[in-house]
């Protein structure tokens, strides 16, 4: 399987060769030398090719989703988006707000991230750090992030989360987005996108008129603050205060989206998945009683169960780490009474599977035994709105006491499912694309 996140960094570097080779021929005031333009020629196409690679793997997924519900009607859709999809281009930060690939984010006139960061904290005036204003107001508070480190800090934390990666991504260019969709979540009476359903007609028999059901979908950019305190003795000895501060806000950006995608409850911050209408609860096992804490094998099979049929395809297991002996323990019968046992949980080339699922471990679900342990999900189907303006702030005042500084990166964001409720088959239980299991106490 390609590694998109791999292919987008790859592109960045040959994006970034090419800009030191044009920058260096504007700073000399010249055009660029023979040789120069073909190796800046040679990167550009080398990028291309990588974009179109992406733009192929990225549609891939997309057409692995569940298809006919939420489902999004491209026309009515954002300039911004990719006009196969009806999504973002691609995930990353330079994807979603710079149509124009080759074409070099802003820097503000700094060398770095290292050097906007040493004057930042320096706490001296400098024309570059620009206040940030947002729709009029200067409510998101701090100073612009130049567009390319602001790039850095949300694709390279991109990295290591689990949510943002798979989902459906909206690039947002006001404080609210309206996804329009169509209603498609009542098989019950046999109807279709909510109102559609075959009429079998006699001779000379009228046909229905029949009127589907839209329903809106809308994204409210919240704002989010990530919060990381350093000494003062840090910023100023530090060899690299950029790999110092700027990991750890990468880190604190990757492990607050991901939390807030997962648990949040809508108030103030995105809806998240284990928080979501359309999630569906499988009751624990009474026959014989489940015991506390514990994950059994039919609870597995009944998530998959309760798991949407076009939505297995795409579909992952997020799991707490409080139940990884148990996984990794849990074995099956295979064959008659008496026969082989083999491991549940599979393991090829470093990654985990369950049920031919991906299965990832993440210290953001609840522990063993609570509701929310463990998740079966079609990620494609959680919807994500982000701003492209990221601002940073300094302040000593939280801990002026032991000399200390806080530095805050605010972006503004929203997350949700794009169903509204939970499948209702024409035939059987309830249906999502998100499946837990109820608590074991």
């Amino acid at each position: 399987m390609i590694h998109i996140p791999a292919l987008m960094q790859k592109r960045a570097e040959i994006v970034d060769k090419a800009e030191v080779i044009n920058d260096k021929a504007k700073k000399e005031k010249r055009e660029l030398t023979a040789v120069e333009g073909l190796e800046f020629d040679t990167l550009l196409e080398e990028a291309r090719t990588l974009s179109k690679t992406i733009d192929e793997e990225m549609l891939k997924l997309t057409k692995n989703g569940c298809s006919g519900m939420g489902r999004v009607i491209p026309s009515m859709m954002e300039s911004s988006t990719n006009s196969i999809t009806g999504i973002a281009k691609d995930r990353s930060y330079r994807g979603m707000f710079h149509s124009n690939e080759m074409a070099p984010l802003d820097r503000g006139e700094f060398k770095d991230f290292g050097e906007y960061l040493d004057v930042l904290s320096s706490g001296l005036f400098d024309p570059r750090l620009q206040r940030s204003m947002v729709s009029g107001t200067d409510t998101l508070g701090g100073f612009a992030i130049p567009s390319e480190f602001a790039a850095g800090l949300l694709d390279v934390s991109l990295e290591s989360e689990i949510v943002r990666p798979r989902a459906t991504i909206y690039p947002m260019k006001s404080d609210k987005l309206t996804i329009p969709a169509w209603d498609d979540l009542d098989h019950s009476s046999g109807q279709v996108y909510g109102g559609f359903a075959i009429n079998w007609l006699g001779e000379e028999e009228s046909a229905t008129r029949q009127t589907p059901k839209v329903r809106k979908i809308d994204l409210i950019a919240k704002k989010a603050g990530i919060y990381v305190q350093a000494s003062r003795e840090v910023l100023e000895d530090a060899p690299n205060l950029e790999q110092q501060l700027g990991t750890a806000l990468i880190k604190g950006i990757g492990w607050g989206l991901d939390d807030a995608f997962l648990n949040g409850d809508g108030v103030g911050k995105p809806l998240g998945i284990l928080k979501d209408p359309a999630l569906v609860t499988v009751a624990k096992e009474t026959s014989p009683a489940q015991g506390a804490d514990s994950l059994v094998w039919l609870n597995v099979l009944k998530m998959m169960q309760s798991l949407h049929p076009s939505c297995i395809a795409n579909s992952v297991w997020i799991a707490s780490p409080t139940l990884y002996s148990q996984m990794l323990s849990m074995y099956i019968i295979v064959g008659t009474a008496g026969g082989l046992a083999t491991n549940a949980v599979k393991s090829a080339g470093g990654q985990l599977t369950l049920l031919e699922r991906p299965l990832l471990f993440s210290e953001k679900m609840a522990a063993a035994g609570d509701l929310g342990d463990i998740l079966l999900v079609d990620l494609s189907k959680y919807a994500i709105g982000l701003r492209s303006d990221v601002a940073i702030d300094k302040s000593n005042a939280p801990g002026w006491l032991t000399d200390d500084q806080d530095f805050r990166v605010i972006l503004r964001c929203d997350g949700q499912g794009m169903w509204n409720s939970y499948f209702k088959p024409k035939h059987g239980a309830n249906l999502s694309w998100c499946v837990t299991l109820a608590e074991r106490a």
